[in-house]
């Protein structure tokens, strides 16, 4: 058996091997800080990158390369509201009479670059990996591309709630809420990485995603380091149910708009044919 066709039968386990590093590699740094956030994101795209070099080769350079800005453009409609709800708290925290907080250029800086790395290591992760590792292995199947959007979904839903306590009906609630937001804005990614064929344009649109929120908090608050809990309860777990219905409505609604835009547009079989391997 050649090594091509070895990485066609075996691809797939590529996403488990993945998802293990993952798994492992911050507890060889246990310490926290800011730097070992970053610098974990930084290594872990690096490895998934690697990992998909080996199934897709040469390929994985063309995702950062033509159509970022159509893929931005593709997906700004996502982070729209983010901007507004930002500057909303900006001019709020400068109405309350609030001042910058020391260190406010250092903490913003670390949080951009922390969550540039968050983007690049999820969009490799769970678009780039997962859609090259399934059609590979699994590209001749019917309805291959329904099957590579529902996975896709659902693991990125999954790593969001990973390890959370699921010990009332509201975290319960909270937890089903944010598999279903986060895998619909995974779809919105994968559905564009589909139709332009670059995923450096989703992994910006990512970052702005995860650092537009947080960009008040670093202005006028010491952030200190990433802690983010998804699955709330009590009173902060009933807003969160809120917040996540209303993401979910808002998903669905850019979901319809881009697939009405960009998704009768793709051509599935001639992407299908792109990962056929031969001897």
């Amino acid at each position: 058996m050649t090594y091509k066709r070895y990485i066609q039968k075996f691809a797939w386990l590529l996403i488990v091997l993945n998802y293990v590093i993952q798994r492992s590699l911050p507890k060889l740094f246990p310490q926290p800080s800011m730097f070992r956030e970053i610098f974990v994101r930084a290594l872990l795209f690096a490895i998934t990158f690697g990992i998909v070099y080996l199934i897709s080769g040469r390929r994985v350079f063309s995702y950062f390369d033509k159509e970022t800005a159509g893929a931005f453009k593709a997906l700004e409609a996502m982070i729209f509201p983010l901007f507004v709800l930002s500057v909303i708290l900006i001019v709020t925290y400068l109405h309350d009479g609030e001042h910058f907080v020391e260190g406010w250029q250092k903490q913003l800086l670390q949080y951009t670059l922390l969550f540039f790395f968050v983007g690049l290591m999820e969009e490799m992760s769970y678009r780039v990996l997962v859609n090259d590792a399934l059609l590979t292995s699994f590209g001749s199947r019917k309805h291959i591309f329904v099957f590579v959007a529902v996975f896709s979904a659902l693991f990125f839903g999954f790593v969001h709630v990973r390890g959370s306590s699921l010990d009332s009906a509201i975290k319960i609630l909270n937890a089903l809420l944010k598999v279903i937001s986060a895998g619909l804005i995974g779809t919105l990614f994968l559905l564009t990485f589909w139709a332009k064929r670059n995923i450096f344009g989703c992994m910006l649109v990512h970052m702005l995603y995860d650092l537009l929120p947080s960009i008040p908090k670093c202005l006028f608050e010491d952030m200190g380091t990433l802690n983010v809990e998804y699955v709330l309860d009590g009173e902060l777990g009933k807003v969160s149910l809120v917040a996540y219905a209303i993401q979910i409505l808002w998903a669905l609604h850019l979901l319809k708009g881009l697939w009405k835009k960009e998704g009768k547009n793709i051509d599935f079989a001639a992407l299908k044919k792109e990962y056929e391997v031969h001897s």
